[in-house]
């Protein structure tokens, strides 16, 4: 019964370890610059600490077997996750992501994963997201009344931003889809292309929850007037005032982001002011 327990426990420690040791890769950049902590000595003691669980909870192969195959495991995570950067960038709604996601892939040529793009792709018809949605709020929020009709974005935002629970509900539906999308997305970029760095750009990066962990360093794109905000989705999206107002005060304060944030993006002022402050910023920070 013990070495049952054992093996079916085997697989989920070296998950767990992986996972961490993935988390630490892709930090290495912020525990050097943030808290001169050099990467190689947390990685040092990931090894003992695997080494010594092994030795103690899972003796069931002989001549440490299980330590050399999770060796061989961590020394194949650092080499490929070690030298790769996740950068996160973030903001509240109308405060120039996009502007600045487009100056730094023309600047520093780094590419984009724009989580705005993923969402739309994870409800479209025929995705598993679709059905749930449709069966939670109804065939209202559809294009038309014809079968596998695309979902008005316009219908549901106005009815999310105007209900947490609701919004909640939605979130909770389509995180799960949004992050395979992610996952491929950075399969792509670091194993197909074999690029160094990415940004990420979402407009829930803190919401999220797990984010945070995975990107260094957090840029956040901010204005301090709601005022600005306002004018800017009115003018760009048409919305009228209650509908521009349910859609900022849905997301998180920006005085909290800001506290959660590495690089400080103002936009109140030109895109020549804010490619200075890309440039001045962000390179510092770069693998």
């Amino acid at each position: 019964m013990l070495i049952l327990i054992q093996i079916l426990m085997l697989p989920l420690f070296t998950a767990l370890i992986s996972l961490i040791l993935i988390i630490i890769c892709l930090n290495s950049t912020k525990l050097k610059k943030k808290y001169s902590i050099d990467s190689l000595f947390i990685y040092m003691f990931v090894y003992l600490l695997t080494f010594v669980v092994d030795s103690v909870f899972f003796p069931i192969l002989p001549f440490y077997t299980v330590q050399t195959l999770h060796t061989i495991v961590l020394i194949f995570l650092v080499f490929h996750f070690g030298n790769i950067q996740i950068v996160g960038l973030t903001g509240g709604i109308a405060c120039g992501k996009t502007t600045a996601t487009n100056i730094i892939k023309e600047v520093l040529k780094i590419d984009v994963i724009d989580c705005d793009i993923l969402a739309r792709n994870v409800v479209k018809p025929g995705r598993p997201a679709y059905q749930r949605i449709v069966g939670i709020f109804g065939k209202e929020i559809l294009l038309t009344q014809e079968p596998n009709a695309e979902i008005d974005r316009s219908k549901l935002g106005d009815l999310v931003f105007k209900d947490k629970n609701l919004r909640m509900k939605l979130t909770q539906v389509t995180s799960l889809y949004i992050f395979l999308e992610i996952l491929k997305e950075l399969y792509k970029v670091f194993f197909i292309e074999k690029k160094r760095e990415v940004i990420l750009d979402a407009p829930i990066l803190f919401e999220s929850g797990y984010l945070p962990y995975f990107c260094f360093p957090i840029i956040l794109v901010y204005v301090t007037e709601e005022s600005i905000q306002m004018k800017r989705l009115k003018e760009r999206n048409g919305f009228d005032e209650e509908q521009a107002r349910n859609r900022i005060r849905s997301q998180m304060k920006i005085e909290e982001k800001i506290k959660k944030s590495d690089v400080l993006l103002n936009n109140e002022g030109t895109i020549e002011e804010l490619r200075g402050k890309i440039m001045k910023n962000l390179p510092v920070f770069l693998i």
